[in-house]
């Protein structure tokens, strides 16, 4: 298992194998953010803005819920024209994908979810009104920085 955010995942690999990714993935996302925003078209936003609403209707199924926001950020990143960046962020984007078994359900989740929306809904309209500055600090909010400590403490454990 392995927190994300204030949930728990059930994994099938080693919680530290997601933890890393959780963490290179939040290293590359305000590059991936920032360039986004400053290409993204009116149907990238109508697109990203249609995820969302897949989010809020998924906030009584949290697989669907990360489904959907794991979607989001794919199509975000393929707003980019940095392929390096783009394959990287993909690559982590799908190994994340591919190794969810179970969100296991915890006194908060469906809380949790609702802000995790609402800090998803604000990237969109950062993306959307193309302010760069809006989308770092919309990126700050979004980052997991309890994961970051984990991903660091689990590795010291050895």
């Amino acid at each position: 298992m392995v927190a994300f955010g204030e949930s728990l995942l059930r994994v099938s690999a080693e919680p530290v194998l997601v933890a890393d990714v959780l963490y290179v993935r939040d290293a590359l996302e305000p590059a991936m953010l920032d360039e986004a925003t400053r290409l993204r078209t009116d149907i990238d936003v109508a697109e990203c803005r249609g995820i969302i609403g897949l989010m809020r209707d998924s906030l009584e199924d949290a697989p669907r819920f990360y489904r959907a926001d794991w979607a989001l950020h794919r199509r975000m990143v393929q707003i980019c024209k940095n392929e390096v960046l783009k394959s990287m962020y993909l690559a982590l984007l799908s190994a994340l994908e591919n190794r969810l078994e179970e969100v296991l359900p915890t006194d908060n989740l469906r809380d949790y979810l609702g802000r995790r929306l609402v800090i998803h809904e604000e990237l969109v309209e950062a993306l959307a009104s193309g302010d760069t500055a809006r989308m770092a600090r919309a990126a700050q909010g979004h980052h997991f920085l309890a994961l970051t400590r984990d991903a660091g403490a689990m590795r010291n454990r050895g």
